[in-house]
């Protein structure tokens, strides 16, 4: 008799253990997706409208084009089948999701318009506070050495802050709440955004680049050429 009750004991104990890990689980993964999220997007790509980012707070998904608000919508995370559930009246529209390291959210949406239903994957990067260890006004002065991708081939492909290319190309350094990020411009436009992690007085410590995980550090040219441009409005 005494040993069935132990044994009952012990296997409630395991019970009530799983239920507390499980809403353990359950709950560090919903803390991890709230707040802004960039997308992820490769140079030569263009998202129309352009720098996108998603925000989740308070039981809502909100989506911005940098700053600006595009559509605001009532959220509800189930995460133990990782969907997102979201709409201003119900039924509401969802989609799987999945987060990695607790800085990388791929959001999944199905093409159900079409008879091959193809999943479409979509990468956001969280946007962290940036660790200021120089004047953010002489960095801005600087030049870089732009990450080596599919776009930018060669190291040499530099970064100046608010001179214009050939091609109507610029940068800028912008600051959304507490993150300061590389800002890409095409004629007037926001097209793509890199996040800053550190800002130092020889590189720029960067992430969530296309093709690039984790941290890539952005070095400072010494030798500052200075090109035939001007400075936008």
């Amino acid at each position: 008799m005494k040993v069935t009750l132990l044994r009952k004991m012990e296997l409630y104990k395991k019970h009530i253990a799983f239920i507390f890990l499980f809403l353990v689980f359950t709950t560090t993964d919903a803390q991890n997706l709230v707040g802004k999220w960039a997308m992820i997007l490769g140079e030569s790509k263009i998202a129309i409208p352009g720098c996108l980012v998603i925000e989740i707070k308070d039981q809502k998904l909100i989506t911005r084009s940098f700053d600006s608000i595009i559509s605001t919508y009532e959220l509800e995370i189930d995460t133990q089948n990782k969907l997102f559930k979201y709409g201003n009246e119900k039924p509401f529209k969802e989609y799987k999701y999945s987060i990695r390291d607790s800085l990388i959210l791929t959001r999944y949406f199905k093409q159900q318009e079409t008879t091959n239903n193809n999943v479409f994957a979509y990468d956001y990067i969280k946007l962290l506070p940036t660790e200021i260890n120089f004047p953010i006004e002489k960095a801005a002065k600087k030049q870089y050495a732009l990450w080596k991708s599919a776009f930018f081939k060669t190291q040499k492909t530099s970064l100046i802050f608010n001179r214009v290319n050939e091609f109507k190309r610029y940068y800028r350094l912008e600051k959304l709440d507490d993150t300061y990020l590389i800002v890409c411009y095409w004629d007037k436009n926001r097209t793509w955004m890199v996040p800053i992690k550190e800002i130092n007085k020889d590189h720029l410590l960067v992430y969530g680049i296309a093709g690039k995980d984790g941290f890539v550090k952005v070095h400072e040219i010494k030798e500052i050429k200075k090109p035939k441009t001007f400075i936008p409005d």
